[in-house]
């Protein structure tokens, strides 16, 4: 089974049809590019993936689960990062905050359902010791769950949790080259500073999988290269990404598959030798064409 499985995924706005039964494989650790002439349907995939769009129908299979359509009742923890053609970031925020925020809501998020947790946990073990053939093994053990549960709804541990995501995007934006513009504030840097500062906000929540949206196209030529030696470098260090670009140099050395979008299908799909060197797909050689005119 794939790392990613997408099956038969179609998307309309109205009347409009823009994903007309999508379906691809992705192994962990390959990167994808997929490629094709603006409003075919790219970003429109890589959104409904991210649910920033809901589809229509199909499924959607990460790690062997299903997250769509969403089982009622099953809360799934695998999820597909983002990072944006416009960088999104939050012009009142420094860098660093950019990246530590998101991380620190998910703290506060998961600090209010630990107490929820809690008090269904209390009302568990009052019912069970009610019950007059219950095992004094099995109390323990939800004795013993309450007691963890407890310890993590102090201010002191969300202190600390929070503590560490300062640490985490310290070394992440390090990662990314942005050293000395932790405490610079998005009207400070540069476009590719920002974007840098972005792919770091992405890689801070831990997706399974990292999907970029045209990474390059906001950027000046010289900002571009910033860019995308960060995204080599994560290839290099095994993140599994699906990347839409029109850099055809860049799709040929980084990826392992490269897909075709024409018209809101699949028209062709294979390896960057296949698809960008060796194409036999008319639309695809016409397509390559026009964008080595652009040059």
């Amino acid at each position: 089974m794939a790392f990613l499985e997408v099956k038969d995924l179609y998307k309309s706005f109205g009347d409009t049809k823009v994903l007309k039964g999508i379906s691809f494989e992705l192994e962990k650790g390959e990167v994808v590019s997929i490629i094709g002439s603006s409003g075919n349907g790219k970003t429109t995939l890589i959104r409904c993936l991210n649910f920033l769009e809901t589809p229509n129908s199909g499924e959607i299979i990460l790690d062997g689960e299903q997250i769509f359509p969403v089982i009622k009742g099953v809360k799934s923890n695998k999820t597909i990062g983002m990072v944006f053609q416009n960088f999104n970031l939050f012009p009142q925020y420094n860098a660093l905050k950019n990246v530590t925020l998101a991380l620190d809501l998910k703290a506060d998020r998961d600090f209010k359902l630990r107490k929820k947790e809690l008090k269904i946990l209390n009302k568990q073990i009052k019912e069970y010791k009610k019950q007059q053939d219950f095992s004094q093994e099995e109390l323990d053990k939800l004795n013993a769950n309450l007691l963890e549960l407890k310890n993590t709804l102090t201010k002191q541990y969300l202190k600390e949790c929070k503590e560490q995501n300062l640490q985490e995007a310290n070394a992440l934006l390090d990662r990314v080259g942005l050293e000395d513009k932790k405490l610079n504030y998005p009207c400070e840097l540069s476009g590719g500073q920002q974007q840098r500062v972005a792919i770091a906000r992405a890689l801070a929540l831990k997706p399974d999988i990292l999907c970029f949206d045209e990474p390059t196209s906001a950027l000046d030529p010289e900002l571009t290269g910033e860019v995308l030696r960060v995204i080599r470098g994560l290839r290099d260090d095994g993140w599994t990404m699906i990347i839409i670009t029109h850099e055809m140099e860049f799709a040929k050395n980084v990826s392992d598959k490269v897909i075709f979008m024409s018209e809101g299908v699949i028209e062709e799909m294979g390896t960057p030798e296949q698809v960008l060197v060796n194409s036999t797909h008319e639309k695809t050689k016409a397509f390559l064409q026009k964008s080595l005119e652009k040059i």
